[in-house]
């Protein structure tokens, strides 16, 4: 099946629900009519209520797949929030109004009124079943909702019912009396409900306080080592949309980044129904603990002194510095224990990588020595002095700047130009 015949089928659904709920209302204002019995009148409201707000829901579904979707997806969705905003303050209105003058009428053809209502739950249950379908075909939240509403006055409607056949069979007053109590309350309660969603939804504020809790301790179990700086998500009609902040670990690249993002918002969508939009911005982590690796040379006679090595590869001496919190912690100095004359420099890079550290200080560095650490996100620092302490302070006050290219020439290459 086509898109297009697909959509024409999903459209055929939508307007039978709405048929089916229109039968429903009809059923219940046509008992009233024929009955006068009150407790039919309250349901008729109920359903009209029902009716109207199906018909926004649907209006949504449609917009929010027109061409206009790209570029409002938020305030289409937020239509549903103003209408749903008017139509529960008439409601209310007039159910206070009504329920002053219905408890002075005789209960009236309880038998019969309980059949009309029995009648009326027949096609206001398909309707849900119907739009619970569809909604699931088109991933629709918003249809999904008015689905499970639906189904709920179905359950709500029977119980009425219930009551209107209770009443007719112990002839009690009482009965009758709780029964249109329930059924106005059950009227009143889904009008505030939708009152308070709808004024939720306009006002931009949370109508689920937990759900933003969740989604961080999501986010962050689905990325270790990703933060949650911020995350906010703004309601429209039944749908949200997330706006989140993430920092990320330094060493990720731009593109290691995006796919970390990418993973989340699809685990997000996954686990949230409710999330039409999510909007992810990333910014690094800034580092505060380092292991510093310093090629060192000694000089000088009985006052020898160690001096930055102007490369790796010869230097015989080598400072590790430990740093925590942006503190320099111990500064401990070795001899190079690699004494190859061949590839020294790689050696060294590759002994780097594998004791863990994560940055060196270093005032030049050839091609090979520079791709191994480049392979093992090491990050370079070019030193202008050769004076330890005063490069550590500098590298502390974030004034060293990357190495982004070897700076030296490969001996090999050194080489052949003399040959």
């Amino acid at each position: 099946m086509d898109h297009e015949s697909s959509l024409h089928e999903v459209r055929l659904f939508i307007y039978i629900s709405l048929v089916a709920s229109i039968f429903t209302f009809l059923i219940r204002l046509g008992g009233y009519i024929l009955f006068g019995n009150s407790v039919l009148l309250v349901e008729s409201l109920h359903m009209l209520v029902d009716i109207l707000i199906s018909a926004v829901v649907i209006v949504v579904v449609y917009l929010v797949r027109s061409k206009f979707a790209k570029k409002y997806p938020y305030g289409l969705y937020k239509i549903e929030d103003l209408s749903s905003l008017l139509i529960s303050i008439l409601v209310i209105m007039v159910a206070v109004e009504i329920a002053g003058s219905i408890f002075s009428q005789p209960p009236v053809f309880l038998f019969y009124s309980a059949i009309v209502e029995v009648l009326s739950i027949v096609p206001l249950a398909a309707a849900g079943y119907i739009k619970l379908k569809v909604s699931s075909r088109i991933n629709s939240p918003s249809l999904r909702s008015d689905a499970v509403h639906s189904i709920g006055d179905s359950l709500e409607g029977f119980a009425v019912a219930f009551g209107l056949y209770l009443s007719a069979l112990f002839s009690s007053t009482l009965a009758y009396y709780a029964t249109l109590a329930i059924a106005l309350i059950t009227l009143v309660v889904i009008s505030l409900d939708i009152l308070k969603n709808s004024i939720f939804g306009v006002l931009d504020l949370p109508k689920d306080k937990r759900l933003a809790g969740e989604m961080s301790a999501m986010i962050e179990k689905k990325a270790k080592g990703t933060k949650v700086s911020s995350l906010k998500v703004r309601w429209a009609g039944p749908v949200m949309f997330a706006e989140i902040v993430l920092r990320m670990e330094p060493e990720l690249t731009i593109e290691e980044s995006h796919r970390v993002a990418d993973d989340i918002e699809r685990e997000l969508r996954n686990s949230v129904p409710q999330l039409e939009g999510v909007t992810i911005h990333i910014e690094p982590t800034a580092r505060e603990n380092f292991k510093v690796f310093i090629p060192l040379k000694l000089v000088g006679g009985s006052g020898a002194r160690y001096i930055i090595n102007k490369n790796i590869s010869t230097a015989d001496y080598f400072a590790t510095a430990i740093i925590k919190h942006n503190v320099l912690e111990s500064l401990e100095i070795q001899e190079n224990e690699i004494k190859a004359k061949e590839f020294r420099g790689v050696e060294t890079a590759e002994r780097i990588a594998e004791t863990g550290f994560t940055d060196i200080l270093v005032r030049g560095i050839g091609e090979m020595t520079f791709g191994v650490l480049l392979r093992h996100r090491i990050n370079i620092w070019r030193v202008r002095s050769d004076s330890v302490d005063k490069t550590l302070r500098a590298f502390l006050a974030h004034k060293l700047h990357k190495i982004e290219a070897p700076t030296l020439e490969a001996s090999w290459r050194r080489k052949e130009k003399h040959e």
